[in-house]
């Protein structure tokens, strides 16, 4: 948690009281003997017999062949956080089994992130300790933090087919695990960006706590109903296919905009203290506006969106919550009329608010010298506007203790009987500013417009922050400006995320390992209408958190399965045009006034 009051964001920082970077922890070592662990070998607790777990406080490697034991030594211990290093996808799934199986110790807390868990409390009823996922500070895996920071432990290396028991060479790996990651912690916590700013235990609450330092006056969070009204506005980056194949003549040049998010916040005033709600429309003052709106069909690339449920850019008349930046773009472009205004809600001019924040730090980082700075000024840059915008209620899940006016959510069958969970809303006392937020991914969408129009009548895809076009542009290391990426003599995009550009091969939610056979004629067979062509075969494994809740036991295992893409791609109309080549145009809808009431 920040460690601001819970409504403002202070210009002092405060240290954090758990000194949460002495533990470090391995994730449980499961030999696979050839294969992934089967149902059976799962509900028989097979798994046991190969389970070695261990600790690390800086001075001592503890080992441990049982949860208990491991347990015992976790409350006997001064400190009173772990870290598991991305723990939270399976990992605390043992823990979390152990603790429904042991009547002395009490889960208080957990909350889910995406599919895992984010980290959890149990106590033993003297104390309480915290469990926490790392990869929530540091999203890149052990190896590769090892690595760039050149920690003193490498991250060793094991042939898990060859293991079929505790051996000392899978202590000694997991010996490697534990010091690289105590290791990469600590050099983390005693840089001087994280030191002078106070340590935090996600790279998102860190990067707040570091733009404490910069900001000369407090920022003021938004009232609840406020809050609300702003984040209709809130919207991430825009992903489009325009034209979604190329085979020449030439190359398809990937651009990227360098620091896209760091640059807007840099350059752009952002809106400070709310002031009041207002049923006059300005769009001279910094707020966000309730509008139903007319866009001329003939805009190729549109600036106004619509989540419908989709995020896409539509032509047609439809109603939104918008900036003031976004809807006064769109109308002096002439590309937007604004038929009916509903509300207002205006805020005070906070000015630049980033400028000195981004401009020291990528300074830093670009001279830096410091792997570790560069890894932590990169990360803090892309963070901070997310945790601003912070949604300050957020889901948990507790066990079924007897509280009043719950309601249940999921039941957890285990050897001891079953244990049923709650779901809980765990609102956090913390800042919060979804407009300001809201503010830096209009800056970047516009940004990115910029370049779409430049682009417009040669553009193949976007995303976010990238290009895909043929045309030459001035390469750039300059914040804000573009950097070539790559060139490709053929591509074919089918959906965001999903597509093949010379021997790039991206597609979102399929295993980056299992899908590098995939050559250009089958993405383009694909595009001409059989999917088929993109299937893989996917691996039985363990249920991640969400998913094992669903079922009802938190060691289950998937079924294998065939996985291809389902659907085509709807956030544009795709055709061909009189040339018989690809193109697209915007969804047209078609809303009435009376949609969105009076």
């Amino acid at each position: 948690m920040a460690s601001s009051t819970p409504d403002t964001v202070s210009t002092k920082s405060k240290s954090n009281a758990s000194n949460s970077a002495r533990y470090a922890l391995t994730p449980l070592k499961k030999p696979k003997k050839g294969k992934p662990f089967s149902v059976g070998d799962i509900e028989s607790r097979k798994w046991t017999e190969f389970l070695i777990i261990g600790h690390y406080d800086g001075e001592t490697v503890s080992y441990f062949t049982n949860l208990k034991d491991f347990f015992a030594h976790v409350f006997a211990h001064p400190n009173d956080t772990v870290f598991f290093h991305f723990g939270g996808i399976f990992d605390f799934l043992f823990l979390l089994g152990e603790i429904l199986e042991t009547p002395s110790l009490r889960l208080e807390s957990l909350i889910p992130r995406g599919s895992g868990m984010l980290c959890f409390t149990v106590s033993d009823g003297h104390r309480s300790i915290h469990f926490r996922d790392s990869s929530a500070l540091l999203p890149f895996s052990l190896r590769k933090l090892a690595e760039n920071f050149g920690v003193e432990t490498q991250k060793g290396k094991i042939d898990y087919e060859k293991i079929e028991s505790v051996t000392p060479e899978l202590k000694k790996y997991l010996e490697s695990d534990l010091l690289a990651l105590f290791q990469v912690l600590e050099k983390f916590y005693a840089s001087d960006i994280v030191k002078s700013a106070g340590p935090k235990t996600t790279i998102a609450s860190q990067s707040l706590q570091i733009l404490r330092t910069y900001i000369s006056k407090p920022i003021s969070s938004c009232p609840d109903a406020v809050d609300r009204f702003a984040r209709d506005s809130y919207a991430g980056g825009r992903t489009e296919i325009f034209r979604p194949l190329f085979t020449g003549p030439g190359e398809l040049r990937c651009y990227d905009i360098n620091s896209l998010y760091p640059s807007v916040m840099q350059s752009n005033e952002f809106p400070g203290e709310f002031v009041g709600w207002s049923t006059k429309l300005d769009l001279e003052r910094p707020g966000f506006h309730e509008v139903f709106v007319e866009v001329n069909e003939d805009v190729y690339a549109p600036i106004l969106w619509k989540k419908n449920p989709k995020f896409i850019f539509p032509v047609g008349r439809f109603w939104g919550v918008y900036s003031t930046v976004e809807l006064r773009r769109a109308v002096l472009e002439g590309q937007a009329r604004v038929l009916r205004h509903r509300q207002s809600a205006y805020f005070a001019n906070a000015g630049r608010v980033f400028e000195h924040f981004v401009g020291d730090l990528y300074s830093r980082r670009k001279n830096s010298l410091s792997a570790v700075d560069r890894t932590i000024i990169k990360l803090v840059l892309n963070s901070c506007y997310g945790r601003i915008g912070l949604n300050l209620e957020k889901e948990g899940l507790e066990l079924d203790y007897g509280q009043e006016n719950v309601i249940p959510s999921f039941e957890v069958k285990h050897s001891k009987g079953t244990s049923r969970f709650v779901r809980t809303t765990v609102n956090l006392k913390s800042f919060s500013h979804p407009g300001i937020a809201s503010y830096v991914t209009a800056f970047a969408r516009l940004k990115n417009w910029e370049y779409l129009r430049r682009f417009e009548s040669t553009i193949h895809y976007t995303d976010t922050d990238s290009f895909f076009t043929p045309e030459e542009h001035a390469n750039s290391t300059n914040l804000g400006e573009l950097k070539l990426e790559s060139l490709s003599p053929r591509a074919c995009f089918l959906l965001p995320k999903t597509y093949v550009a010379g021997k790039k091969v991206a597609m979102k939610g399929f295993s980056n390992r299992k899908i590098q056979h995939f050559q250009f004629e089958d993405f383009q067979t694909a595009l001409e209408g059989d999917l088929k062509m993109l299937k893989i075969q996917v691996d039985s494994r363990m249920n991640r958190f969400r998913s094992a809740m669903k079922q009802g036991g938190l060691l289950n295992m998937s079924k294998a399965s065939t996985k291809q893409i389902q659907s085509r791609y709807d956030k544009r109309i795709l055709f061909r045009n009189n040339a018989g080549n690809w193109d697209s145009r915007p969804i047209v809808l078609n809303e009435k006034i009376t949609d969105r009431g009076n």
